[in-house]
């Protein structure tokens, strides 16, 4: 019998490389932060300037030292760890030996470039969280070192940064922050498109010297071929933003000229317009430029790049955002009305007359807490995630309590009044009005059944009937 090949990836060590790259990815994330630092001046009063390239290397590649450093520290630590894992003193001591390398590196830094300027505190703060980025994160697998969230934190730091250099008109460059970018989104999906087959294999119970190596090898080289033609573009900049340019101006002129032909058309048609002289362009060829120049790439890529992934962030986060603010709202709503209509504490003697105490008088509406109450316990989207997951389960008894408490969950939330202390027979009479009578009076013997009748097996046909009313529940086919 032929034996099958191990996948070269795992031979070649690959995922090892992908591990390093992605933590060497973590100090990347606060360039943005340096490199506005850099820009900054408060020696001698608030001051904008540009950011010397110079400095600003620099201190990003100690920054990157000062990663390299911790993920060191930390295959050490984890060695020492290791040798003893019942051993209180080893973990403590490797705790010990991680905390003085981020006093050692901070401290190192400040003999170095020590200064009561801005970009040596801005700095510093990077170096300080990446070190803890690198401490917490580099244990992990190489798929879970970088994360979606790190990714559009970088995102979000530099459209911030790119805001900030706006409003004090400073220039700069904004392939920096570019190179950033595309070096996390480059290494989080070469990580991410590795370790989902490494998901796939083990969620179908498959050993890794199962999976064929053309399969990761193909995997892996579409994504490089990806990776690399997006770097093409990134080198080719100026030049795909003047063909942007050129081809708006071109459909500019045909519009013109298409307009002209019809007004010549019209009778007496000797119009007023004048053609204004066409400028060529003299720039770079749409090249960055200065933070005053305009840039047919910050026009027609940049801004909508920034546009869509605004509209991306709000939308993905939608659900938070709207959490945060109702719950910003009914704060200012409750301290508004505290301070206008509050009770005064009210003191009066006790019954045998001696001594006093006081009771404060909080008014309460039942209808808000019970509305509070049922929607911060019912989501829809989280309800019928629970519900797929419980077509997924086998079929047993916990299946069947499962798919009643979603039921019940789904009542709640169509302000039935159903209470945890009320019976299955109970829930029966208050939900004939939202529910088929015929098909829920039969759910509930088969949940008494099961609950209590203790059955030697579990009978399948009950299922049918508690999935057809679930159905129903999550197609909103029933009243009210």
């Amino acid at each position: 019998m032929e034996k099958k090949k191990t996948s070269p990836f795992v031979k070649s060590g690959w995922k090892k490389l992908l591990h390093a790259l992605a933590v060497l990815g973590l100090p990347v994330i606060l360039l943005p932060v340096i490199y506005l630092g850099c820009a900054i001046s408060i020696s001698n009063g608030f001051d904008a300037v540009e950011p010397p390239f110079g400095v600003v290397m620099l201190y990003f590649l100690e920054n990157m030292m000062g990663g390299v450093i911790c993920a060191l520290l930390s295959l050490l630590a984890d060695w020492i760890r290791r040798r003893d894992e019942d051993n209180a003193r080893l973990a403590l001591f490797a705790n010990i030996l991680m905390g003085a390398g981020l006093v050692v590196e901070v401290a190192a830094f400040a003999l170095l470039h020590f200064s009561t300027d801005a970009p040596f505190f801005v700095t510093e703060a990077a170096i300080i969280t990446s070190y803890i980025l690198v401490w917490k994160r580099s244990g992990k697998g190489y798929g879970e070192v970088l994360n979606q969230k790190m990714v559009v934190a970088y995102c979000v730091l530099s459209i911030i940064v790119v805001i900030a250099f706006w409003g004090m008109k400073v220039s700069y460059s904004r392939m920096t922050l570019v190179w950033g970018l595309f070096y996390l989104a480059g290494i989080y999906a070469l990580t991410q498109n590795q370790s989902n087959i490494d998901f796939m294999m083990a969620r179908r119970k498959h050993k890794m010297e199962h999976l064929p190596g053309v399969v990761r090898q193909r995997s892996f080289i579409l994504t490089l071929v990806v990776i690399g033609a997006i770097l093409v573009c990134v080198f080719l900049t100026p030049q795909i933003a003047w063909l942007f340019e050129s081809l708006l101006q071109g459909i500019g002129m045909l519009l013109v000229t298409v307009i002209r032909f019809l007004l010549r058309l019209l009778p007496d048609g000797e119009s007023d317009y004048v053609e204004e002289p066409v400028s060529g362009n003299n720039g770079d060829m749409g090249g960055f430029g200065g933070a005053e120049d305009g840039s047919p790439w910050w026009n027609y890529i940049m801004w909508p790049l920034l546009i869509g992934v605004s509209i991306w962030l709000l939308y993905t986060y939608r659900d938070s955002i709207m959490r945060w603010l109702i719950t910003l709202v009914r704060m200012f709503k409750s301290k508004v009305k505290g301070a206008l209509f509050a009770v005064p504490k009210r003191t009066r003697a006790g019954a045998d007359g001696e001594g006093d105490y006081e009771d404060e008088v909080v008014e309460l509406s039942a209808t808000e807490v019970k509305e509070e109450l049922r929607r911060q316990g019912f989501r829809l989207r989280d309800w019928k995630k629970a519900l797929r997951a419980f077509r997924a389960m086998p079929a047993d008894s916990g299946k069947y309590r499962e798919g009643y408490r979603l039921a019940l969950n789904w009542l709640v939330w169509k302000k039935v009044p159903v209470l945890p202390s009320d019976t299955p027979l109970m829930v029966l009479e208050k939900a004939k009005k939202i529910l088929p009578e015929s098909d829920w009076a039969t759910v509930t013997e088969w949940y008494n059944y099961i609950r209590y009748g203790e059955p030697e097996g579990f009978p399948g046909e009950s299922l049918s009937v508690l999935e057809r009313t679930l159905n129903l529940m999550e197609k909103g086919k029933v009243a009210g």
